[in-house]
């Protein structure tokens, strides 16, 4: 059962928060007692019982994480006080909702700092939710300082032997290719076909969402991945064209339906 959303007793929760901020300890509790407050309560016991790899969430609606957002971004400019540190003190609580405010008071982090906390944090979590925010706060910066490294990075990432970091690699990927701006996409596919991404199973989701904004982005040259992964697997190619064939334009539906037909 959700807690309803009254606009003046959450302004009110938002405003103590904000007169914490120079205390991360206090500030950290406070948060989690406002996330208790308005947390699905059935919904959060189940994530708890099934949860092993950090994935335990509270619940709580979007408008109470736009307001804690928003209350805590204010207060860090306002007062100068060390986004690293809050950020740092929410992330250890592992759950998904203090996790998400964790990564979005880095956004405005230098990019260095940012690939150390993404490096490092990918490996405490498997929530999906809180690695694709990763990533896409992690790009929002990468394309401000103009995607240098990229390739070399998201290489890197894609050798490790951490199924994360190959998750955060692909999650990036992604994150670029529906940045307007990055225009390197023949880049990712270099990379997703040199490090064969297809075969790794654990990596569907994210090759899915990946794979549907590089088919908006260049359709012909997804449809040419596709084929790459059908030749060299067969049922791993077939799966991924019947799973994405729906994305493509009527063109290039026509001729993947001639490798369903094959």
């Amino acid at each position: 059962m959700m807690t309803s959303i009254k606009p003046e007793r959450l302004a009110k929760e938002v405003e103590e928060i904000q007169n914490l901020i120079s205390d991360s300890p206090k500030l950290r509790s406070r948060i989690v007692d406002v996330l208790e407050f308005y947390s699905d309560r059935i919904r959060r016991s189940q994530a708890a019982i099934r949860s092993k790899g950090g994935g335990r969430k509270f619940g709580v609606p979007f408008p109470v994480m736009k307001a804690l957002e928003r209350g805590l971004r204010q207060s860090i400019v306002k007062d100068s006080a060390d986004a690293t540190e809050i950020s740092e003190a929410l992330w250890q609580v592992q759950y998904r909702e203090t996790r998400l405010l964790a990564i979005a008071l880095l956004d405005q982090s230098p990019l260095n700092l940012l690939l150390e906390k993404v490096e490092d944090w990918s490996q405490e979590t498997k929530d999906y939710e809180v690695l694709r925010k990763m990533a896409e706060t992690l790009v929002y910066q990468w394309g401000r300082e103009g995607y240098a490294g990229f390739g070399e990075t998201l290489s890197d990432w894609l050798e490790s032997e951490t199924l994360t970091h190959k998750l955060i690699a692909i999650l990036s990927m992604h994150a670029a290719a529906r940045d307007p701006g990055f225009e390197d996409i023949p880049q990712i596919f270099y990379l997703i076909r040199v490090h064969e991404v297809a075969d790794y199973s654990q990596l569907h989701r994210g090759l899915h969402d990946l794979l549907r904004s590089l088919i908006h982005r260049s359709s012909s040259e997804a449809a040419r991945f596709l084929f790459d992964v059908f030749e060299l697997n067969q049922r791993n190619g077939r799966k991924l064209v019947k799973e994405l064939l729906p994305d493509f334009p009527s063109d290039d539906q026509l001729r993947l339906r001639q490798v369903l037909s094959a």
